[in-house]
């Protein structure tokens, strides 16, 4: 069985924050086997199944066939694999993705847009 540290996880989850700035996540070690990945927020709808629940359970094994209809998120999602599996294949035993959760639903938080500085136009 492999063991990832805590020091790794902190690095993997520092890359994907900084790839990801608009999104808020939580991003978690699973005891020592595993990463688990929450996206809570982000700047447009993730959530494929919509009218079931606020949040989603993704199969990391099969991320293109569940959302090759949706390019944007699909992308996201396997990049987001592959800075967890990034030069370790075999320390993650374990990867859980999740938008949303059940008791934290998956919000929209577009971002903020700009506001003219009123002092500089008088």
């Amino acid at each position: 069985m492999s063991h990832i540290s805590a020091k790794e996880v902190k690095r993997k989850r520092t890359k994907i924050k900084n790839e990801f700035p608009d999104f808020k996540f939580s991003i978690t070690k699973v005891k020592n086997i595993g990463i688990r990945v929450l996206i809570l927020t982000a700047p447009f709808n993730m959530i494929v199944r919509e009218h079931i629940c606020k949040y989603e359970i993704v199969n990391s094994y099969y991320i293109e066939n569940m959302y090759k209809n949706y390019p944007q998120i699909m992308n996201i999602l396997l990049r987001i694999k592959n800075i967890i599996y990034e030069g370790h294949d075999d320390i993650v035993d374990y990867l859980y993705i999740g938008i949303g959760e059940y008791n934290t639903p998956f919000t929209i938080k577009e971002k903020p847009k700009k506001q003219k500085n009123i002092d500089k136009i008088r």
